[in-house]
């Protein structure tokens, strides 16, 4: 028998129905909000209370300052701990974040059976470098692909190959520099272009051996100009006509500035990636002209080796592809194979290495002119020592420069200790990661298989002075260690100040000392940063030829302050210098 609903009984029906889509939405709702982990780990309630977690915060914060990353240190001290849950991304597990020096270098270098590389590191840069050694796993492959590169950063290659490349590229960087305190007048003008260029010439060069030409270009323009116009106040900066990019320069900085669409992607951010660069126009012609540039750089070095009678010389090597290329020859002779220099694993190699120090580097020396602009004191010291050393450069006068040969080999301690401490406070990596491999326990708090654990350089026991930690939770550490990584302690934990890296040795002279507390820039352990001793030499040239040849006068107040932006990598969101020429005399 058919069953019809009377009149009176229809809204009775419908209204229930929808009671009931009201309910199911009300649990499907709760059941999508953010999780917390098993355990007792600290986290904002407030947080789980929302489909986004702490993102509506973070972006918050962001409107307001420029960063994300500075609230990270402000919600621990709310929650008066030195590790914290934070909801990042829907649907997902929390990340565990670290601010505790003695932790992060524990996980780093002896719990390698617990934590290896972070999934998330890894998502944001298979998209651009699908065979690079970041997104791989520690083991043979990953050995296998690092191998590739390793000589790199040996004294040998990086003292006699990359430094005259760094020497003769930070010159150019001088010349530009040279041209446009002539034309500012006594103006302040923005580094940040002329340095990040300048970053990615020198690297691009030492790495492929041929030249973007991006300073050059700029050089060149302004050589023919004899005046541009200038505001009327000091207080505001020069601006200068710009030479067009040359399509190398382009190509690269599109596909490096192209990072930063899986860094704003919740969901896939590599799959997401990877459609970018291959159907965007601007970024799929990027992709094929560095391709081709990479293949043509390999295919020169291929043929330097095969003019050699032995493949294992160095007296060819000009760069680092002519050493990818001697090992990926010396690997396949011993496996048996045909060499391929051209594989996608040897560009991206390459590449990477490139991408990082170029983004790298470049950061952290804005940070540096921007600490040196603002410490006076800091970069009259620094000049005095550099004069001290170099002293037969001095007496020669004019125009002459410490050379190729004595600028990595000095006793430089108060540089070491400046270049040391721009790492610290610049933070231009402002968290490091791994993942849990296993469940596994962190300052006393269980961690499970899988999770994303952060280390932050911008909290508490890095440039903040740490938060009380109960150590019964800790693994065991030597006393050693866990004194020398127990963080900054002091109100001054936050002030720019090398003398933090100096003691004094058996004779009364200030050394070095890089052990005299927590810096993380560059991570520790195997999966620490590869190109550390690339980045330091690199830093050591610019800084001591920029400071040879000027002295960075203070700024005003307008063009200053260090407020930052997160990119792909710690930005500060201005970088400007004002300089006085400095000559030599007898």
């Amino acid at each position: 028998m058919a069953i019809s609903l009377s009149l009176p009984t229809a809204p009775i029906a419908i209204t229930a129905l929808l009671l009931l889509l009201l309910g199911l939405g009300r649990i499907l709702y709760r059941l999508a909000l953010p999780k917390p982990l098993p355990g007792s780990i600290p986290y904002n309630k407030k947080a789980v209370t929302n489909l986004l977690g702490d993102v509506p915060e973070l972006f918050e914060y962001r409107a307001k300052y420029g960063d994300i990353f500075g609230l990270l240190p402000q919600r621990l001290r709310e929650l008066n701990s030195p590790i914290m849950q934070l909801f990042i991304r829907p649907f997902a597990r929390p990340w565990v974040v670290i601010s505790d020096p003695a932790e992060a270098y524990d996980i780093s270098t002896r719990r390698l059976k617990e934590f290896d590389r972070s999934y998330y590191l890894a998502e944001l840069l298979c998209g651009l470098l699908p065979g690079h050694h970041i997104s791989l796993m520690t083991g043979p492959e990953w050995s296998a692909h690092r191998r590739l590169v390793n000589d790199t950063m040996s004294s040998h290659f990086l003292h006699n190959v990359i430094a005259k490349l760094f020497f003769s590229e930070t010159q150019e960087l001088i010349e530009l520099w040279r041209q446009k305190t002539r034309l500012a007048q006594g103006h302040a003008f923005s580094a940040l272009h002329d340095i990040y260029a300048a970053a990615l010439e020198i690297t691009w060069t030492a790495t492929f051996g041929s030249k973007t030409d991006a300073i050059t270009a700029q050089v060149e323009l302004l050589k023919k100009i004899k005046k541009i116009d200038l505001p009327a106040s000091k207080e505001a900066a020069a601006d200068y006509p710009h030479a067009p990019n040359s399509p190398a320069f382009d190509a690269i900085a599109n596909l490096a500035n192209s990072l930063e669409i899986p860094l704003a992607m919740p969901f896939q951010p590599s799959l997401i990636h990877s459609l970018a660069l291959r159907f965007l126009p601007s970024l799929s012609s990027s992709v094929k002209l560095k391709d081709q540039m990479i293949r043509n750089s390999l295919n020169v070095a291929s043929e330097r080796l095969a003019s050699q009678t032995d493949i294992n010389t160095t007296s060819h090597l000009t760069c680092v592809v002519d050493i990818a290329v001697q090992r990926e020859t010396q690997m396949a002779k011993k496996e048996g194979r045909t060499p391929v220099h051209d594989s996608r694993v040897i560009q991206d190699e390459l590449f990477g290495l490139l991408i990082a120090s170029y983004e790298t580097t470049s950061t952290t020396l804005c940070w540096g002119l921007k600490f040196l602009t603002k410490h006076q004191a800091v970069q009259t010291r620094l000049r005095a020592e550099l004069h001290t050393a170099f002293a037969p450069a001095v007496a020669a006068g004019l125009g002459t420069q410490p050379d190729i040969v004595t600028i990595p080999t000095s006793d430089l301690p108060y540089l070491d200790a400046v270049i040391h401490e721009i790492h610290r406070c610049g933070m231009t990596s402002v968290a490091l990661s791994r993942r849990a491999t296993q469940d596994t326990y962190v300052l006393g708090h269980f961690v499970p298989k899988d999770t994303e654990v952060f280390f932050l350089n911008n909290g508490p026991g890095m440039v903040q002075p740490g938060l009380a930690t109960d150590d019964s939770g800790r693994s065991p550490l030597p006393r050693e260690t866990k004194e020398r990584m127990k963080g900054w302690t002091g109100e001054d934990a936050a002030d720019f100040d090398p003398r933090r890296w100096l003691k004094k040795d058996a004779s009364g002279r200030d050394v070095f000392d890089p052990l005299a507390g927590p810096m993380n820039a560059f991570g520790a352990g195997p999966r620490g940063c590869f190109g550390r001793k690339w980045a330091q030499l690199e830093m050591r040239f610019v800084l001591v030829l920029l400071l040879w040849n000027f002295e960075l006068l203070p700024i005003p107040d307008a063009l200053s302050g260090f407020a930052a932006v997160d990119k792909i990598t710690h930005q500060p969101q201005k970088c400007y210098v004002r300089l006085k020429e400095l000559v030599q005399s007898t």
